[in-house]
C-alpha cells in the first residue's frame, strides 16, 4: 500500500484528512510572544487572537523530527511505501532534513511541492490519489514532479511586512511594494515568493485576479480561493466570476497558523492550475 504523509503547510484542516486520503500529518510549528504553538494545537480564531494582540512577529521552525521519523517509520516497518510532500525547499528547511532521514529506506520518497496550501491540495487530489491504487510509488512521483510546474498562486498581501520580516521577500521588493499604493500580486515560482503584477489600488488588484481566473485557470481542475483571518476581499472576488468559475472552487481556504505567520491577516487570493 501506497501511503501518503503531508505537512501541514497545505493547510488541510483535521476533518479534511480523510476526503483527501492522507495517513499522517507532520505538524509544522510557529513562536509567538514566547509561547511555541504547532498548527494542530492551536486553532485558526485563537491563533489570530493572539497573533492581533502580540508585540513580536511570529517565528515559525522545523517541525519534530523525532515524531515525523516515527510516524513514517510506522508506515514503512509494516511493508508500506509512504509519499512525503513537504513545503517549497526554499521556504523551509524541513524537505531537506526530511531527505537526511530518509534517503536511505527505500520505501520513502521526499517530494518537495515548491509551494504550499492550495498547491498541495490540487497535487494530492488531482495526481497523487488519482493514481494511487494501480500505478507505482516512482510512477507517481514523476506525474507530480511534472505536475507541480502548472500550480500557480495568485495573491494578495495587505502589507509586505510579514513576508519581509519572516526572510521570504527582499528587502528591495518589500520597499518596492510599500509606495504609491501599489499592490504586488504574488506567485510561488520554482519554490519561491516572486511578484507576477504590481497594480496601484486594491480596486484594481482584484480585478486583475479576476481576470487570472477567467484567462489563465484551466477548468478541468479545481480552484482554491484562500484567506487570513478576513475573507472579504475574497468573496467579492468570488461574487464576481462567472458560474463555471465559481463551480471550480472547491473550498474557501482559510489558511493554517504556520503559513498566515507569513503572509499576515487580510491576505487573498487563488490556488489553480495554469493552462
Amino acid at each position: 500500500m501506497i501511503r501518503l504523509v503531508v505537512d501541514t503547510s497545505c493547510s488541510i484542516k483535521n476533518n479534511e484528512l480523510n476526503d483527501y486520503r492522507i495517513d499522517g500529518i507532520i505538524p509544522l510549528k510557529i513562536l509567538l510572544s514566547g509561547k511555541e504553538y504547532t498548527d494542530n494545537t492551536i486553532d485558526i480564531d485563537s491563533y489570530w487572537k493572539e497573533f492581533l494582540k502580540a508585540s513580536d512577529f511570529p517565528k515559525t521552525s522545523l517541525p519534530n523530527l523525532v515524531e515525523a521519523e516515527d510516524l513514517v517509520e510506522g508506515f514503512t516497518d509494516n511493508g508500506d511505501d509512504v509519499i512525503v510532500l513537504t513545503i517549497s525547499s526554499f521556504l523551509s528547511g524541513e524537505n531537506n532534513a526530511l531527505h537526511m532521514l530518509f534517503d536511505e529506506n527505500p520505501h520513502v520518497r521526499i517530494i518537495d511541492s515548491l509551494g504550499c496550501v492550495g498547491m498541495l491540495r490540487i497535487l494530492i487530489s488531482e495526481v497523487i490519489n488519482k493514481n494511487r491504487d494501480d500505478k507505482t510509488i516512482d510512477e507517481i512521483v514523476k506525474l507530480a514532479l511534472d505536475f507541480i510546474p502548472r500550480l500557480k498562486v495568485a495573491a494578495v498581501p495587505e502589507t509586505l511586512e510579514y513576508l519581509h520580516k519572516g526572510g521570504r521577500l527582499s528587502k528591495i521588493e518589500y520597499i518596492a511594494g510599500s509606495i504609491l499604493s501599489i499592490k504586488p500580486i504574488l506567485n510561488i515560482e520554482d519554490g519561491k515568493i516572486k511578484s507576477i503584477a504590481k497594480k496601484i489600488g486594491l480596486k484594481k488588484a482584484k480585478r486583475y485576479l479576476l481576470e487570472l481566473l477567467n484567462t489563465d485557470a484551466d477548468l478541468n481542475y479545481p480552484i482554491v480561493p484562500s484567506y487570513s483571518y478576513n475573507d472579504e476581499h475574497l468573496v467579492d472576488i468570488i461574487n464576481q466570476c462567472s458560474d463555471e468559475v465559481k463551480a471550480k472552487m472547491t473550498v474557501e481556504d482559510n489558511l493554517i497558523p504556520s503559513i498566515a505567520s507569513h503572509w499576515g491577516p487580510n491576505c487573498f487570493g487563488f490556488i489553480y492550475v495554469k493552462k
